[in-house]
């Protein structure tokens, strides 16, 4: 429901419509799966903590709040749907070379048209409804408040809070709608240029982005950010067209790591970034992290135009620096074969997809507890992580479903 902000059920958050890791003449990356359920768990994190610390609009408002949460969220924010945008790209050439333009875009309409649809028809009135009936003052029933607020087709109530108007939205799944929108120019774009398949050969480290090339991307990234964030500040969405859903502070950032997963795949970039170098970028990342956190809690504080040049730098430099640098420490650590982190990896698109309304109804259902916001944030995000994977499982044994996940 960002519309709903990256601090909000849109947030950035958040999996994201991961294509799964398909056999290439290259060793399968495995550490690819591991950064993408690790980003999963960390998107549903970051759901579960919307009604429990200061952001945009989330559809249960639980009365005790927590700011410092509003770190947690800047910090995903700087990074971690860029980089879903990035491991999803890194599948697209291999993806297109193999099935042609047509298939590859009747495969993409499948796996991201039809949750949005459903998401977007059935799943997220009900979620909106909930919000406008517990902690709107709304009082239409269901069939009505679909008709009228929802699409809007009446004008609108006096005094009506909520995200925007009408209230209709794709909620954490403007990712994947982003994703089926870049499919088609990709597709557009080979087609125009009819380049040869060439699933791409593993790049020697002289291949691979230097330090000055990275440092280079984060500088553009900040100037680039800072221009869009003059006119679109963080957490407001507007719908492009009338239907696509988008952030346009962020976008940037999003659109940027797109294009750098799909060339990487081609240059072999994500084998050949010498462990070294990649370790000093997530250096490099975390430092920028410890700066956003002196402005953040004001420990430094500067004027309006200072402060927006100054974060979107250490934004620009969280995500660069957190591309590399994850990208190789996982790498390096984590890319072992697994039954079971491979499992998570296959389950992890439809813990995406599932992971809002199971959140949101743990939140409703230990709303009456009498504990802190703190407590309640680690409850719902240490049961709703594995009950969305489980879910996703359950799913996947569905002849009908597992096509689309």
């Amino acid at each position: 429901m960002q519309q709903l902000s990256t601090v909000g059920i849109a947030s950035k958050t958040a999996p994201p419509a991961f294509p799964a890791p398909s056999p290439t003449r290259r060793p399968r990356l495995w550490s690819l799966d591991r950064l993408k359920v690790f980003l999963t768990l960390l998107v549903i994190a970051h759901h579960a903590g919307q009604a429990y610390g200061a952001g945009g609009f989330w559809v249960y408002e639980n009365p005790e709040r927590w700011p410092y949460l509003g770190f947690f969220f800047w910090v995903n924010a700087s990074f971690f749907m860029g980089l879903f945008f990035f491991i999803s790209a890194y599948f697209f050439p291999g993806s297109y070379d193999r099935k042609g333009a047509a298939a590859f875009l009747m495969d993409k309409a499948l796996r991201f048209g039809l949750p949005l649809l459903i998401f977007a028809l059935l799943v997220n009135p009900v979620l909106m409804y909930l919000s406008y009936i517990n902690f709107r003052g709304g009082t239409l029933p269901f069939a009505a408040y679909y008709t009228q607020i929802y699409f809007g087709t009446a004008p609108r109530p006096a005094g009506l809070k909520g995200p925007g108007w009408p209230e209709f939205n794709v909620a954490h799944l403007w990712f994947i709608e982003h994703l089926l929108v870049y499919a088609v120019i990709y597709a557009a774009w080979r087609l125009a240029w009819r380049r040869p398949a060439n699933p791409g050969q593993a790049g020697s480290s002289g291949d691979a982005p230097g330090d000055l090339a990275i440092l280079l991307y984060a500088v553009g990234l900040t100037l680039v950010t800072m221009l869009v964030r003059t006119w679109y500040p963080v957490n407001k969405w507007v719908f492009v067209l009338g239907f696509i859903q988008m952030e346009p502070a962020h976008i940037p950032q999003y659109l940027s790591f797109f294009i750098l997963g799909a060339i990487a795949m081609r240059r072999g970039w994500f084998q050949a970034i010498p462990k070294a170098r990649g370790l000093r970028w997530l250096g490099a990342g975390i430092g920028a992290t410890v700066a956003g956190a002196l402005i953040i809690f004001r420990i430094v504080s500067f004027g309006p135009t200072a402060g927006l040049v100054l974060m979107s730098t250490a934004e620009s430099f969280v995500a660069a620096g957190f591309l590399v640098g994850l990208c190789t420490l996982f790498r390096e650590r984590f890319n072992a074969a697994s039954p079971f982190w491979q499992t998570l990896g296959n389950d992890a698109y439809g813990a995406y997809l599932v992971h809002v309304p199971v959140v949101v109804g743990l939140q409703y259902a230990i709303g009456g507890m009498p504990a802190g916001p703190v407590p309640k944030f680690l409850l719902v995000t240490l049961v709703g992580a594995p009950l969305s994977f489980l879910i996703s499982r359950y799913l996947r044994k569905m002849p009908a479903v597992s096509r689309v996940l």
